[in-house]
């Protein structure tokens, strides 16, 4: 498949030689194939991923509200109600609130797939209306490049992860670009990328910063969408050679770092007809955990789920073949895969 089928096509013209890449079909899990929503019982099957917020740039602010078709109305309401709100609203885009941060600081020490119903629907992405995004035609960043089980494993995370910041980059560098253009002061531009927690415009007590606010915004308080339209209607315009020129040397060594990751993980796609190879010594350690040793000698520890997961690889089966005949009892990252493959703990049927 070419990136242009994962690009928003506003990126079509703009960037033709990045959305023209074949990359591999990530055919394991993708938002229309998710292996998330295998268990209606699971709060997951209600987002799949989408418990993120995306961080959207100006431009792509303006174009959205901009686009007159009725299928993206529910987005630009979403959008202008934030506008309206400032929640998170800045002239280099609209990013989320303290709590989305939390959350994603918390991934790691909580188990977002017992997340109740309530819990996972006040995470979920703001954009989402009825289990379908309302802004996908203006997606952002870790909306394009996100794969939960790439078909090359840790090449492909790394592929996706680099291409991730390599739009983060692009997004920066337009939006920039464009306030420049439509007069904002230069003396109050910031550098840094857009974060959650760039700019907290409300303190403690519930208050609003007023002043920190009008800082940001200049002459655009009150007019913020007019803002956001403007720095669509300057990118918009670009040619792709000047978008090159914008990006610059940065751009362009980001674009070719990117391009050999892509080499490296066509070279590294996951086969299929994966089993557990016979030679694989198998140790209980305790009721949880396993000790696989593999020909090499290698000892790999392993829990009871990622055991039994790859028992069930009986050279007819993927990875999210195992995850949703399960339930989601199950999973086995492809990240792992890759190494198991290395290690020769799986092998061709």
């Amino acid at each position: 498949m070419k990136l242009t089928s994962k690009f928003p096509a506003f990126y079509h013209k703009l960037l033709p030689d990045l959305v023209s890449w074949e990359v591999p079909d990530e055919r394991f899990a993708d938002c229309s194939n998710c292996h998330l929503c295998a268990s209606d019982k699971l709060s997951v099957s209600t987002t799949k991923c989408c418990t993120y917020h995306a961080i959207l740039p100006n431009y792509m602010l303006g174009a959205l509200l901009s686009d007159d078709e009725d299928e993206w109305e529910t987005g630009k309401e979403k959008i202008q109600l934030k506008i309206n709100n400032k929640i998170g609203v800045t002239p280099y885009g609209i990013a989320g609130t303290p709590d989305i941060l939390e959350f994603n600081q918390n991934r790691r020490k909580i188990n977002t797939l017992a997340l109740p119903f309530e819990d996972r629907a006040k995470y979920a992405c703001p954009y989402l209306d009825s289990g379908r995004c309302s802004i996908w035609k203006y997606r952002g960043e870790l909306c394009i490049t996100y794969f939960c089980h790439p078909v090359s494993g840790a090449h492909g995370n790394k592929f996706w992860n680099h291409l991730f910041q390599y739009i983060r980059y692009i997004e920066r560098t337009l939006s920039l670009y464009a306030m420049i253009e439509i007069g904002y002061p230069k003396k109050h531009l910031s550098f840094k990328l857009l974060e959650h927690n760039s700019y907290n415009f409300y303190k403690k007590d519930g208050s609003f910063k007023d002043k920190l606010y009008h800082n940001l915004w200049q002459q655009w308080e009150g007019n913020e969408a007019r803002l956001y339209k403007e720095c669509y209607d300057v990118i918009v315009k670009l040619s792709s050679e000047q978008v090159d020129k914008i990006l610059g040397s940065e751009g362009t060594w980001r674009y070719h770092q990117c391009l050999e990751l892509l080499e490296s993980s066509k070279k590294n796609i996951i086969p299929d007809g994966l089993i557990l190879n016979e030679a694989v010594l198998v140790k209980q350690l305790n009721p949880n955990q396993y000790e696989l040793t593999s020909p090499k000698g290698q000892k790999i520890k392993v829990n009871i789920k990622t055991y039994m997961a790859l028992k069930k690889l009986d050279g007819s089966k993927n990875v999210q073949d195992v995850a949703r005949e399960s339930k989601l009892i199950l999973s086995l990252p492809t990240r792992l895969i890759t190494q198991y493959l290395n290690n020769d703990v799986l092998s061709i049927k």
